[in-house]
């Protein structure tokens, strides 16, 4: 028992709440849905080194996390420097896919299954305050789309006051064939259901977008948040009829919530 304690040492935590969400009923659509959603996460970090020449690197299980939005994150690599730390993390994710009763303009598409994405991350961030920034690489290991995507951001967190910070975030996503046909493109079974005209829609640069938020930490438990996003579709999910003329390029969404930690 002694040697598991010392092995698994660390700080652990747990965060449960409540917000409401604002999104598009379906990646590019025009028409928005209000949601209320619960949060809920449990996780466990492994103590920071103390650092000698503020040079220093960690390889093994260095954290674990699993949350309700984000599955499971767990940590391998830290990297410190005098700028700040490099991390690489892997995890799983559910995409709840797309439904063609979310929205009228989807009718005679048929669902986009739920799918598990396994995904590694690369990120850099400042401690506390400061410069942020990251790639994601995600992949549908379930075989329902096949797809892979590339999320870059970077962002600044300023400290407004001791328990108040603004972040925000300029991010750029890429997807590839199968992501892109799945979600803007129209096969020929699908034209000949819906109406519309078949589209091969091909991978690439996808959408772009920027990210403000606001957090206050009301006291050490009690946590609120708010952002805001703004997204462009790019390309060719742009040019998909499901974006061009029954939705929009434009892409809004939004995040109110208050957790408690513990």
């Amino acid at each position: 028992m002694n040697g598991i304690n010392t092995a698994f040492a660390g700080e652990y935590s747990a965060t449960a709440g409540l917000g409401v969400a604002y999104s598009a009923e379906y990646e590019g659509s025009n028409d928005g849905e209000l949601r209320v959603v619960p949060i809920a996460s449990v996780g466990w970090e492994m103590d920071k080194i103390k650092l000698k020449n503020e040079k220093a690197i960690e390889v093994g299980l260095l954290s674990a996390e699993l949350s309700l939005f984000d599955g499971l994150d767990v940590g391998l690599v830290r990297l410190y420097r005098p700028e700040g730390m490099y991390r690489v993390n892997a995890g799983v994710v559910y995409s709840g896919g797309r439904d063609e009763d979310d929205n009228e303009a989807l009718r005679g598409l048929g669902d986009v299954n739920g799918h598990v994405l396994g995904k590694i991350a690369f990120t850099f961030a400042q401690e506390g305050v400061g410069w942020n920034a990251g790639a994601v690489i995600s992949q549908d290991v379930s075989d329902e789309t096949e797809a892979t995507m590339l999320d870059l951001a970077v962002g600044y967190t300023f400290g407004l006051s001791e328990t108040v910070s603004l972040s925000t975030q300029a991010s750029a996503n890429f997807a590839d064939d199968d992501y892109m046909q799945s979600y803007f493109g129209i096969s020929q079974q699908q034209a000949t259901r819906s109406g519309y005209a078949r589209y091969d829609a091909e991978g690439g640069l996808k959408s772009v977008g920027v990210q403000v938020g606001l957090n206050w930490g009301i006291t050490e438990e009690i946590g609120f948040g708010v952002s805001a996003n703004y997204t462009k579709l790019t390309g060719d999910a742009a040019d998909s009829v499901l974006v061009k003329t029954k939705g929009d390029e434009n892409q809004f969404s939004g995040f109110m919530g208050i957790t408690y930690s513990f």
